[in-house]
């Protein structure tokens, strides 16, 4: 530790000491005469001093509540909108108010959906909200001594479960309902709730006090129940049968600030912990400046966020937690962040914010699949900033259509403006709404990506599929949130997840099912000598841990292709290939480098709703079926997963090994389908699987490629699917620059690290290649490519007298010839044609770089065989 670290440490167990010999000393309590040394009294009217000196709490308050109605707004809820804000949602969304309301009912009558957890009841003997309960487990934590908390200890039961509730945020559905229906049971609610849990929580007693992560997350919610009430005239007023809860709420805030101002989580966990915390501090304390200590909160709260940008963002935009939830959680942290900047006209929080959910909008909309719906990679909590409508918290279109406001980028929000927004940007989202109706229609879609920082490839191919390739390091500091998914992938075709990361279910509960399902083994990759490639220590650590690193990748507008490889197992290596073919379709090499026998084994995870079938010992099928009904879903397609593993196995909840389990929310655990293929072999060797969607059942054929000179080792496949082949060749771990010694498969010579082909009725329609020199054809009626300089990536279509070539980066001196050439009416180059010039040789044409147009999204030729499946 720096002595930054131990001094900081040594202040903090002292003023633990002290509280804690002082709450054994004397019973801690709510005492409303601290109010005045807890007010800001430059910022206060002296009346309000002087009705707390002579205890009368409901003139203080009336009086407090007037001043906070009059004053200018800086939180992004706003009282005096109600009115407008009510009318803007009921024209756009009729339905709004009865959902609110029954939202709200389901509230008043104690039943609560926290998590994956559904119709849950906290209430104790007394009928009333028993705060320190985990109704799931029916265990309740002790009351004692925050620090002396045993939270983690599963005898306690599920802390986040407790801590859920505790957070408050079902006020933020009790504040749409009583904005919407005008019904103020649903505003008086809070009020009780608030009473209550000041009652059961003394100061410092009790779990609710043992995170200052979660006195955060309260501190918010009370903030947003304050501006939710104000808005009420008679709440507000508090009548003479009603409490003075706004000093309550003071008070009650002010002291749980301080705790969580002195227990910062600098060096517990230094990751969204100090984020939310820092956010809480610095929208609390620019929000209620009637606090005497909000100047310094809302100053500390900034100076934090404003460090953490370059140390938890990385440079990619994505979050270093490699958790899509915590990514999640960090864009709606610093969307809040930068509209309190705006709210308190902050220029340097304004800039800095900006840049944050600028980097921070892109990755997550690079990961979100065209649903708006996040992949399950690494943990997550379940948990929301913002649970305003009851929006999934892998939904992230709510997030995502705030950023398009607040940065006013339409093209970050494809589906539009929802409800969600209005409540949290107010005016800005109405004004923003019709710029961003407007702009739908011409919103390119999103392409694939490469996010090198955090080690992400996603790949899309325009129809609706979406993979995302891990080959980024294991996690951030000791890797708490973070899976052994070492070049795991997730995989959506045609818009339907269909591989998936199984989720978390659990942290402390289950030790053995919090292992299990952050294993190799539950992720879409491979298992070596049945070893996971990391060893976890516990619930948040690890023993060992894999790092991937990216070794290749390109993306054409026609096909995508990445490598990657891990340090996982030792002197082992795993190095995977990840191929989006031209067609349509999924190629995936993984093989196993190093020495000696092993038994490798690839897990593919499959969405609940798809039943797997295997038809043949190397073909699965996978049929859509409806959730609901278990019915197959008609029209939908069918998608194969055809493999050269020596045996597979299907697995469906099995108990014994662990597989065939999905958890899609905290809390959760489902039976889904798991296939393991498996093969054992001596190393170095390889397994190929090949998924695509198809109304037959392709067929795979591995290749024994002729390497030149005895160079390093090819991987070959032959697909065969309706009357069309495609050939692949990979020369997997070679470097982009190549030399002339190259292999020979099938009807090429090339020295590409991929060269991928099609052909129908023994016609060449389609040609790829990456790295490479030449691809030089063995019969004359087809296409060879050649070039002065090696060729990053290069896709050729041929048919109906035409050829298309595509390219993403610039593309040296070639040479195209062949009789497809010599029969080619149009050649065209990125989409620009070329035009006609005198040729050496009528089978022969050469281009330039200039003479290429822009690379964009391509349109396949009428014979390619994208267009016959």
């Amino acid at each position: 530790m720096s002595r930054e670290e131990i001094s900081w440490r040594v202040k903090q167990a002292a003023r633990i000491q002290r509280d804690r010999l002082t709450v054994r000393l004397r019973r801690p309590r709510w005492d409303r005469r601290d109010l005045p040394d807890v007010l800001a009294p430059e910022v206060v009217d002296p009346v309000v001093h002087t009705h707390l000196e002579r205890r009368d709490w409901r003139a203080a308050h009336r009086s407090l509540a007037r001043a906070f109605r009059a004053r200018p707004r800086r939180f992004v809820l706003d009282p005096t909108t109600a009115p407008e804000l009510r009318r803007e949602i009921l024209d756009r969304w009729p339905d709004a108010p009865a959902d609110a309301s029954e939202r709200g009912e389901r509230v008043l009558a104690g039943r609560y959906d926290v998590f994956g957890y559904r119709d849950l009841s906290f209430n104790g003997a007394n009928s009333r909200v028993d705060w320190h309960l985990d109704p799931v487990h029916d265990r309740r934590a002790p009351r004692r001594f925050w620090a002396d908390v045993p939270y983690l200890d599963p005898r306690s039961g599920d802390h986040k479960i407790i801590w859920e509730l505790n957070r408050h945020q079902h006020w933020l559905a009790l504040g749409r309902a009583l904005w919407l229906t005008r019904d103020r049971r649903f505003g008086w609610a809070m009020v009780s709730q608030l009473e209550d849990w000041l009652e059961q929580n003394p100061p410092l007693v009790g779990i609710n006090w043992a995170s200052a992560l979660e006195l955060g997350f309260r501190s918010l919610s009370w903030v947003w129940g304050l501006h939710f009430l104000l808005a009420d005239t008679d709440i507000a007023a508090a009548g003479p049968s009603q409490t003075p809860w706004l000093l309550d709420l003071l008070l009650g805030l002010d002291r749980q600030l301080e705790l969580l101002e002195e227990n910062l989580s600098y060096y517990f966990s230094p990751n969204t912990h100090l984020t939310g915390e820092a956010l809480a501090l610095y929208v609390t304390g620019l929000a209620v400046p009637e606090l005497r200590a909000s100047r310094r909160r809302a100053e500390t709260g900034r100076r934090i966020l404003l460090h953490e940008i370059s140390r938890q963002i990385g440079a990619d935009g994505g979050h270093v937690e490699r958790s899509t939830h915590y990514h999640r959680y960090t864009l709606d942290f610093y969307l809040l962040a930068l509209l309190t900047a705006e709210r308190a006209r902050d220029t340097e929080g304004i800039a800095r914010f900006t840049d944050a959910v600028t980097r921070l909008a892109d990755f997550a909309r690079a990961m979100a699949d065209d649903d708006g719906r996040m992949p399950l990679i690494g943990d997550d909590d379940g948990g929301m900033l913002w649970p305003i409508a009851g929006r999934a918290a892998n939904d992230v279109r709510d997030s995502l259509a705030l950023a398009a406001v607040v940065l006013g980028r339409p093209e970050l929000s494809p589906w539009g403006v929802p409800e969600e927004v209005f409540w949290i940007a107010g005016r800005a989202a109405i004004d923003q709404e019709r710029v961003i109706e407007t702009s739908r229609p011409g919103v390119p879609p999103p392409q694939s990506a490469t996010f090198a920082d955090t080690g992400y490839v996603i790949v899309r191919d325009g129809a609706g599929s979406h993979l995302v390739f891990d080959t980024g390091p294991h996690g951030f500091l000791n890797g708490g949130h973070a899976h052994a998914d070492a070049l795991a992938i997730t995989l959506a075709v045609n818009g339907r997840p269909l591989l998936v990361d199984p989720g978390t279910s659990t942290y402390t509960m289950d030790r053995s099912l919090r292992d299990r399902l952050r294993s190799s083994a539950s992720h879409n990759t491979l298992t070596l000598d049945g070893r996971s490639a990391c060893t976890p220590a516990g619930p948040f650590h690890w023993r060992s841990h894999a790092n991937a690193q990216l070794g290749a990748v390109r993306h054409n507008p026609a096909f995508d292709w990445s490598e990657g490889m891990h340090d996982g197992f030792g002197s082992e290596r795993h190095r995977r290939t990840v191929f989006r073919a031209p067609a349509g379709g999924w190629l995936i090499v993984d093989e196993v480098l190093g020495r000696g026998r092993h038994a490798a084994d690839v897990h593919w995870h499959f969405d609940p709703s798809w039943i797997i079938s295997s038809d043949s010992p190397d073909v699965l099928r996978a049929s859509l079926v409806d959730t609901a009904s278990s019915a197959s879903v008609l029209g939908a397609p069918t998608v194969w997963i055809v493999h050269d593993g020596a045996r597979s196995r299907l697995f469906h909840g099995d108990e014994d090994t662990g597989l065939g389990w999905i958890a899609p929310v905290y809390g959760t655990l489902m039976p889904t389908w798991t296939a393991r293929v498996s093969r054992t072999a001596t190393a170095p060797f390889s397994i190929v699987t090949w998924v695509a969607a198809s109304p037959v059942a392709p067929a795979l054929t591995r290749l024994q490629p002729e390497v030149d000179g005895g160079g390093a080792a090819a991987v070959a496949v032959r697909i065969a699917q309706h009357d069309f082949t495609w050939t692949t060749v990979l020369r997997p771990g070679e470097p982009p620059a190549r030399e002339t010694r190259g292999a020979r498969v099938g009807g090429y010579h090339t020295n590409a690290r991929l060269l991928h082909y099609g052909v129908r009725d023994d016609r060449l329609v389609s040609l790829t290649l990456c790295d490479a020199t030449h691809a030089l054809a063995l019969r004359d009626d087809w296409l060879s490519v050649a070039a002065e300089e090696t060729v990053a990536d290069l896709h050729v279509e041929c048919g109906g007298g035409r050829i298309d070539v595509w390219a993403s980066q610039r593309v040296p001196r070639l040479r195209l010839q062949g009789a497809l050439v010599t029969n080619a009416s149009v050649i065209r180059l990125n989409g620009r044609e070329l035009p006609p010039a005198p040729r050496e040789r009528a089978d022969s044409v050469v281009v330039t770089p200039s003479q290429f147009g822009q690379p964009g999204r391509i349109t396949p030729c009428v014979a390619s065989p994208a267009s016959q499946i």
